[in-house]
């Protein structure tokens, strides 16, 4: 995989590693775009057989992946806002009257 870094495009990345637990969403945004992270993401959590990282949400870059058009749309589709509502909010994420709001959580805040 990180011999395909600079030489193949992030959707080929994905493609050939899609099953990898280590395909990170940062490696493929770094050699793609935020769809193509975002896709990794949606094939993670929605159709992968293995569901290798079924929760993994991308974390490390929230503030990126929350501003795609597809990342609640995931997040719902997983089941997640569902369990956040009945069981309570993550640190990072909220419901507001725009919608899903995510962002890093710093332990100082």
């Amino acid at each position: 995989m990180i011999d395909s870094a600079g030489v193949k495009s992030g959707e080929e990345i994905f493609e050939e590693f899609r099953n990898e637990l280590y395909l990170s969403y940062m490696f493929l945004y770094t050699y793609g775009d935020i769809d193509v992270a975002m896709d990794a993401f949606e094939y993670n959590a929605l159709a992968s057989p293995y569901r290798l990282q079924y929760f993994t949400v991308p974390w490390n870059m929230i503030d990126i992946a929350e501003q795609a058009d597809r990342f609640e749309e995931i997040v719902v589709g997983m089941g997640l806002v569902d369990y956040w509502e009945s069981n309570g909010w993550t640190r990072m994420c909220r419901q507001t009257d725009d919608g899903l709001t995510c962002e890093r959580f710093d332990e100082g805040n």
